[in-house]
């Protein structure tokens, strides 16, 4: 008898453990890439950031960031998804100090800053 509640007491456990891990991945496959990919930056913004600027010496390192503006689309073959958003950012890289910039991405891949550096 009391091996039939060690087995389902071991069977709950593992299923929760496998809905515990797999979980988010079922809830991105059910939502789409479009949710999946908004989810993985909006849980990126609880660490710090470093983004490698073209032509600076040292990374762009974060204190705080927060995607805005979110706009996700797929390539037609279904296979790449892409995100376009504004970046709240502060931070700063060596002496160089911002207190709030936001940073957009159009689709034609052109940057355009705002803010105050």
């Amino acid at each position: 008898m009391a091996a039939k509640y060690v087995a389902l007491l071991l069977a709950v456990l593992a299923a929760g453990v496998a809905l515990v891990v797999l979980g988010p991945r079922l809830l991105g496959l059910a939502a789409g890439p479009e949710a999946e990919l908004i989810t993985l930056l909006k849980t990126s913004e609880r660490r710090d950031l470093a983004l490698e600027v073209p032509g600076a010496q040292a990374k762009l390192h974060s204190r705080r960031h927060e995607y805005q503006r979110l706009s996700v689309w797929l390539d037609p073959d279904g296979e790449v998804a892409h995100v376009a958003a504004t970046l709240q950012f502060e931070g700063g890289s060596g002496t160089w100090t911002s207190r709030r910039s936001a940073w957009s991405r159009s689709r034609s891949g052109a940057t355009a800053p705002t803010g105050s550096p």
